[in-house]
C-alpha cells in the first residue's frame, strides 16, 4: 500500500469490545454500521441461511443464535433498507470529505 491509500474491509464483528479493540489499533479506522431489520435481512437471504441457523444447521449466526452488540464508536449508520445503495455509497464519500479524509 502507498501512503493516502483506503482499505476497505467488510467484518461482522458481532461483539462491541471487538470493534473498540480495533478502533484503538488502527488510527484512521471508520466504524460504518449498516441498519436493517432481522425481518428485511431475512428477505434478502437467497442462501437461506437465516432459515439454517434457525433449524439449527448453522452454529453461531449472528442475529439468530448470536446477538449483535450496537457499538457505542460508529462513525456512520447507513440504513439499508430504506435508503438506495447509491444514496449510502454518497453518504461515505460526504463522510470522507468532511473528515478530511479526501478532498472536497
Amino acid at each position: 500500500l502507498k501512503k493516502n491509500d483506503f482499505v476497505i474491509v467488510s467484518g461482522v464483528a458481532h461483539e462491541r469490545s471487538w470493534r473498540e479493540s480495533a478502533k484503538k489499533k488502527f488510527e484512521n479506522l471508520i466504524e460504518i454500521f449498516l441498519d436493517c431489520p432481522k425481518k428485511i435481512c431475512k428477505s434478502r437471504d437467497f442462501k437461506k441461511n437465516y432459515l439454517k441457523a434457525e433449524q439449527k444447521k448453522i452454529k453461531n449466526f449472528i442475529g439468530v443464535n448470536q446477538d449483535y452488540q450496537k457499538g457505542k464508536s460508529v462513525d456512520l449508520i447507513l440504513n439499508t433498507y430504506k435508503t438506495t445503495p447509491n444514496k449510502n455509497v454518497k453518504k461515505i464519500i460526504n463522510y470522507l470529505k468532511i473528515n478530511n479524509y479526501v478532498p472536497k
